[in-house]
């Protein structure tokens, strides 16, 4: 058995929160870019570009350690709009304990647009001073999720739609990822988009119902036949 012998420094020290030291559900990778990222000023602006300086790890991997933080709770992604109201990049905040959005966050991550300082975000599900986002449940991305789908269908859906956010809550609950949602979005807009009897059915009491689970794993057909159509509206 081998043994590990602790040599502290004394000074020079940074103070974090030791819990997802001991989370089990999160790579040993992904604890050390969180402590990293723990250990810069609250307002310090972290860049892609700037974490790829501090060590080995290439983009990818960066990203997929990224996107495990985002999944286990520590990390909340926002899309930022420029002056014009277009989707630009997206904000990452980071949080010393999981699922600690609309708190205080510490330190605010910008990945993917390395030379920008814009914060004019109005597509937040990190907060809800607006008032938009469901007070019972803010971390559930609900506005993420509508704007993507309406976005990818042309469609004008509202996330404040109760019904909406029932099923969306529903579907996180039983642990799908705010990647899951727009995985079923994609697929299922790639299979009905152009389909004048289909396409009515890009909504969300469709995609984000009990059959979400088999539009995630659905295969993407170039065309769709008409026995795979009837089965559909027979459903629906």
């Amino acid at each position: 058995m081998a043994t590990f012998r602790v040599h502290k420094e004394s000074g020079n020290f940074v103070t974090v929160h030791k819990d997802f030291i001991h989370d089990f559900n999160i790579s040993w990778k992904a604890k050390g870019i969180l402590l990293y990222l723990l250990s810069r000023p609250d307002d310090w602006k972290i860049y892609e570009t700037e974490l790829k300086k501090h060590a080995t790890d290439g983009r990818d991997s960066l990203r997929t350690e990224i996107k495990e933080l985002e999944e286990a709770g520590y990390i909340c992604r926002t899309r930022i709009r420029d002056e014009k109201g277009h989707f630009k990049e997206y904000e990452y905040q980071v949080f010393e304990l999981p699922n600690q959005v609309g708190k205080s966050h510490l330190g605010d991550s910008h990945l993917g647009k390395p030379d920008t300082t814009n914060n004019n975000s109005t597509n937040n599900d990190c907060t809800n001073n607006d008032g938009t986002i469901l007070s019972g449940n803010p971390t559930v991305p609900y506005q993420q999720i509508v704007d993507y789908l309406n976005e990818k269908t042309g469609k004008q859906y509202k996330h404040t739609t109760k019904k909406t956010q029932t099923l969306i809550k529903a579907r996180t609950k039983e642990g799908f990822t705010l990647d899951d949602f727009k995985q079923v979005i994609d697929n299922m807009s790639s299979q009905w988009m152009n389909d004048s009897k289909m396409n009515q059915y890009l909504r969300p009491e469709t995609l984000f119902g009990t059959k979400f689970e088999g539009y995630l794993n659905q295969q993407q057909p170039n065309t769709v036949d008409e026995d795979w159509k009837k089965q559909y509206e027979d459903v629906f």
